[in-house]
Formats: C-alpha cells, structure tokens, sequence
C-alpha cells in the first residue's frame, strides 16, 4: 500500500484510472491544480472512476448517489469536488 497522488481537472466529467479499491483521503489545491490523495494498493487492477468540480454558484442539478470529497481555494475561486458513483 502507498499514497498516490492524481491530479483533476476543473471540469463536470472526467475519468481517472487508479488501482481498484483506491481510498481517497483529501483534495486541496497544490501549485494552482486541484490534487487528489488516496491509498492505494499497487499491485491491484487498475480501474476507471468519474469525478466532477463544480464552481459555487455552478449548476449541479444532476448530482445524486454521489459522494462530496471536498472543497478547494484557488486564488479567488471555490472549487467542490465529487466522485460519481
């Protein structure tokens, strides 16, 4: 097991490949990019996960079974980060 680091873009969809069972463990602006950390087992099949960030005051209406993983400050911007389950 180690912690990895994957970095998102600001956008409503993407897909990040990382070891199955990957276990997310913050978000936060690193050098002006939102970065995400997780435990993960390097050994394990990688798989697809969907992500979406959303600016306050952004339209979100289709969010649903989905889990918030945090909030990030870049400059004068609030960013709010999900994962699609």
């Amino acid at each position: 097991m180690s912690i990895w680091k994957f970095t998102i873009e600001i956008k409503n969809m993407q897909r990040i490949f990382m070891p199955r069972g990957a276990k997310i463990l913050s978000v936060a602006n690193q050098n002006g990019s939102i970065c995400l950390w997780a435990i993960v087992d390097r050994s394990a099949v990688v798989e697809e996960r969907n992500f979406g960030v959303f600016g306050t005051g952004h339209d979100v209406g289709f969010l649903g079974k989905d889990e918030f993983l945090g909030t990030v400050f870049i400059e004068k911007f609030v960013w709010h980060v999900f994962e699609f389950k």
